[in-house]
């Protein structure tokens, strides 16, 4: 089941109180695919359906959008924040953009572990 092994150099942090050692925590990271929204948003500026303020900035945003690298938003939410995600038996998972879409395609794949 192992998909790769990669060297990482880390900087164990301390606690500031304690000095204590704070372990890193591995953990699955989603990522959102941003070419896919950066193309409209990109677009929209270009044919100035939306107009930036000051239009000095459209380059610095055409540049920006055209080099959108994916965004790992796993890191951005809060503690608590639930995805709308299923977790199957085999390993897989099933996302969608609501919680009752997401349930019915796990249903679909007849899932029996529910983690939301």
């Amino acid at each position: 089941m192992l998909e790769k092994v990669e060297d990482y150099t880390n900087k164990v942090g301390l606690s500031e109180r304690t000095k204590a050692i704070i372990e890193p925590r591995l953990s699955i990271q989603w990522f959102l695919q941003m070419k896919k929204i950066a193309e409209p948003a990109l677009e929209n500026v270009m044919n100035e359906s939306i107009r930036l303020f000051p239009a000095k900035f459209v380059n610095t945003y055409r540049h920006w959008m055209d080099n959108v690298k994916d965004w790992c938003i796993s890191r951005q939410l809060w503690w608590g924040h639930r995805i709308p995600a299923y977790y199957l038996p085999d390993g897989n998972f099933v996302i969608a953009e609501t919680e009752e879409e997401a349930l019915k395609q796990a249903r679909k794949k007849q899932v029996i572990k529910i983690c939301l």
